[in-house]
């Protein structure tokens, strides 16, 4: 048993060995794909948190196709995960990633309905209108008020282009062109 005991070690104290003397093929190859460089990022805070008052609206950004959200200001970075066409996201600081070819990037660090936070590319956004559904069950409507016909059941997490808005209901699309009204307390995003 000893025997097997010590095999194992010097098996794995041989791997780190290799590992720390290899050159590391994936640092090489993350390398030939980026731009020439190391990026400076410099960070704007697209409002002034401290100076803002408090019913300040956020500024939410709109998916307008499908994005990857990811760790890092750049496509290297691993991937968290995919919001899908018109996800809102709240835009918690914008960056510009400045490379020495004279290359630039800019990327927002942005926050989900449901708190969860990353980096996107500013070329799969836009600054538009867009809410997602916040409660497990919501129903749209015909028109503007619970008077009117219902059209859809929309579970949570279903996302939604703001069209226009009349009191506290919103005329929406979904990502398939379909358009309804739906009341603004069973939502999340842009308030304006």
């Amino acid at each position: 048993m000893q025997r097997y005991a010590v095999s194992a070690f010097a098996s794995l104290a041989t791997l780190v060995v290799l590992v720390l003397l290899l050159p590391a093929p994936t640092l090489a190859a993350k390398k030939k794909t980026s731009r020439k460089g190391t990026p400076k990022v410099v960070c704007r805070s697209p409002r002034a948190k401290d100076a803002a008052p408090k019913d300040t609206p956020k500024l939410i950004l709109m998916v307008n196709i499908r994005a990857n959200i990811r760790w890092g200001p750049a496509t290297s970075y691993k991937k968290l995960w995919t919001a899908t066409k018109y996800t809102p996201l709240e835009a918690l600081c914008q960056y510009e990633a400045a490379y020495p070819d004279g290359a630039k990037e800019k990327w927002y660090y942005v926050r989900d309905f449901e708190g969860f936070m990353g980096w996107v590319n500013d070329t799969v956004i836009e600054k538009s209108r867009a809410v997602i559904v916040n409660v497990k069950q919501a129903v749209a409507r015909t028109g503007p008020g619970p008077d009117n016909r219902p059209v859809w059941n929309i579970e949570k997490g279903y996302t939604l282009k703001v069209l226009g808005k009349k009191g506290r209901w919103y005329n929406v699309e979904d990502a398939d062109g379909e358009k309804a009204w739906i009341y603004e307390d069973v939502l999340w995003g842009s308030t304006d």
